[in-house]
């Protein structure tokens, strides 16, 4: 039996459990894809949970989107857990999702693939730590990239500290967009586009 652990603590768990297994500690798989992204990036993306395991309160979520709004006037809710994926458009469904991300100039988030989005898409994140050890551990695998700088709070997130991280796209790295304009206007014409959305409900 061979398996697989993306963090440490999922890792040291299944050597305890499965003792004669062998078992590998990796990054996660969806690192291992070609960079997608754009030369131009405009706006602010804010990945940031709405279920029952999110930890922000409506305070916080406040703070970002004031964040968010001194930043840029282009503000954009993305979530990477969406009802609109299923089996039959999901693959269509994450190349939107990383072609979004891909023309941001900056990510709030507080999902691990919001991390890995903006790993692959070369753009500045800021993310949140949350009530497990997913986010750190992620990090400890890109923060080499420079892309992501992780947080413990709203609090320590300051417009500065985000500004310091760098965007510098090299040929090598870019993959063009090839894709047409309005492919993915049938995903877009859903978004919210009402802040109050975002911060309706208290944790």
């Amino acid at each position: 039996l061979h398996v697989f652990a993306r963090d440490e603590v999922s890792f040291e768990k299944l050597k305890e459990l499965l003792p004669t297994g062998k078992i590998y500690l990796v990054p996660d798989v969806v690192l291992s894809m070609e960079p997608v992204t754009s030369k131009e990036k405009k706006g602010v993306i804010l990945c940031v949970r709405s279920d029952v395991e999110g930890i922000l309160s409506k305070n916080d979520k406040e703070k970002i989107l004031k964040l968010a709004k001194e930043i840029s006037t282009q503000i954009v809710y993305l979530d990477t857990v969406d009802s609109r994926c299923n089996v039959e458009n999901r693959e269509e469904f994450i190349d939107y999702i990383l072609s979004e991300f891909s023309k941001a100039e900056l990510i709030i988030t507080d999902r691990l693939h919001g991390m890995v989005l903006s790993t692959l898409s070369q753009t500045p994140g800021v993310a949140i730590k949350n009530y497990n050890h997913k986010i750190t551990s992620l990090y400890n695998w890109i923060k080499d990239e420079k892309y992501v700088e992780v947080v413990t709070s709203v609090d320590e997130i300051e417009e500065n500290e985000t500004r310091n991280l760098e965007y510098i796209p090299t040929q090598e790295k870019i993959k063009p967009q090839q894709k047409p304009k309005d492919k993915y206007s049938k995903y877009k014409e859903k978004q919210p586009s009402n802040p109050k959305k975002y911060i309706k409900t208290e944790n």
